[in-house]
């Protein structure tokens, strides 16, 4: 009785708006998106993808840390835009763990190099199960080998890693240039503003820049970018807004480290990670729902 009244109120809001064809198209669009996000299962999958993650991230933050000492990047702005990634209240349980790790690694002496790789590997992991949830997203049946999967995973690892390190450098250029030109020209307070937020736009490009190449190269459906630009785009704007959202949550909510004590920086680790994955599957199902009405549509 009650799905069958709903039905017909559905139907008569979409008669209603297909004298506004935009409009209409927004509305099928979103109950696309609920469609798909129910029958693929998104929040189980970004569980699993939680759990990947979870294990891939700190192999990978020890490769890049390991390969920024062999570059000329070795610099304290480094390592702070790099946490800087992280929700604040994250940082710290993410700094310890790296300290520890990388005291280990180097307490190992000759297998330093083999500890490297295997962080490289390990890091992969990540990147492979990204590509089953984003598979699913596209309905399309895996036939890669694994061991081709396994490489376009380094592969892609590793794009990663020299993204970061084209972006550190233009960090470190941008704040050598920023401290010579208010060393030598005073500037007004809103010069310095502009200066940080030209930062901060460089590193959203740099995520938007990410989450493209990931939705147009990873799945074995292959996309063209214009088809995954409104995925993309939502994925980095949704993943700065809900780690604000979250960040601004957990500072004036002391439920968990009542609730979890000393393990309270793992929890919100494994949190935001939740939330990241959410918002990454579904910046993919977005593309695919908007790829299916386009279908319907011609």
């Amino acid at each position: 009785m009650w799905k069958s009244s709903r039905q017909k109120m559905t139907q008569k809001a979409l008669r209603f708006l297909h004298r506004f064809p935009r409009g209409h198209r927004l509305v099928v669009l979103g109950m696309a998106m609920r469609r798909r996000i129910r029958e693929d299962a998104v929040t189980a999958w970004a569980s699993k993808l939680t759990l990947y993650l979870l294990l891939s991230i700190f192999p990978f933050l020890i490769f890049l840390m390991e390969l920024l000492k062999v570059t000329a990047l070795q610099d304290p702005l480094i390592t702070q835009e790099l946490l800087g990634i992280f929700p604040m209240e994250v940082v710290a349980f993410v700094q310890y763990v790296l300290e520890d790790l990388q005291t280990s690694i180097r307490s190992s002496g000759g297998v330093l190099s083999v500890s490297i790789l295997a962080s490289l590997w390990a890091a992969s992991r990540g990147i492979m199960v990204l590509v089953d949830c984003l598979n699913r997203t596209y309905r399309s049946v895996e036939s890669r080998s694994y061991l081709f999967l396994r490489l376009l995973s380094l592969v892609y690892t590793l794009a990663l890693v020299l993204l970061l390190l084209v972006v550190f450098t233009l960090v470190i250029f941008g704040n050598n240039l920023t401290q010579f030109i208010l060393g030598h020209v005073s500037l007004p307070v809103k010069f310095e503003v502009l200066f940080g937020s030209l930062r901060f736009l460089v590193t959203l490009l740099f995520f938007w820049l990410f989450f493209l190449l990931l939705y147009a190269t990873t799945p074995y459906r292959k996309a063209p970018l214009r088809e995954v630009l409104p995925g993309a785009v939502f994925s980095t704007l949704g993943w700065f807004g809900a780690s604000f959202a979250f960040s601004y949550y957990i500072r004036y909510s002391t439920t968990i480290s009542y609730m979890y004590g000393s393990l309270g920086g793992l929890v919100l680790l494994m949190v935001w990670l939740y939330i990241s994955s959410v918002t990454i599957i579904v910046g993919g199902t977005l593309n695919a729902a908007i790829l299916e009405e386009k279908k319907e549509s011609t």
